[in-house]
């Protein structure tokens, strides 16, 4: 099962282009693109944010398949809203966490990184109280 998923997690992390790109890096993204052969076998999802070079993630969380839509059932191909854990300039992995047949646990090891892209500030104005 773990080599399955280890192959079948083929993840082409791709930002969606949902944001204003400056020289070719993409801008607040809202979505994660990934591509998983093996997605049926699997539990849930963490999301890694790397800063640079990093070997351990900045922040990660758990996606849950609740949480994950269908792009394209013939390509594998699946999406989820990214969380905004802070302001920088960020790579993302994944990995997927599986339920053996003897009922132990599992994980992936990390995927490739995704292309950089920057979180910044909200151009919304913040709320202001009223004296």
């Amino acid at each position: 099962m773990r080599r399955g998923l280890l192959f079948g997690l083929l993840l082409a992390l791709t930002i969606l282009l949902t944001s204003t790109p400056t020289s070719a890096q993409t801008v607040n993204p809202t979505k994660l693109e990934f591509d998983h052969s093996d997605y049926a076998a699997v539990t849930s999802y963490e999301v890694g944010y790397y800063l640079g070079t990093a070997a351990t993630p900045y922040w990660s969380a758990t996606v849950t398949k609740a949480q994950i839509a269908v792009v394209s059932a013939a390509t594998s191909t699946y999406t989820f809203t990214l969380a905004r854990p802070a302001f920088g300039q960020f790579t993302a992995k994944l990995r997927a966490a599986y339920t053996n047949a003897d009922g132990t646990a599992g994980q992936t090891p990390w995927s490739d990184p995704s292309g950089p892209f920057v979180l910044s500030p909200s151009a919304i104005a913040p709320p202001r109280p009223k004296p």
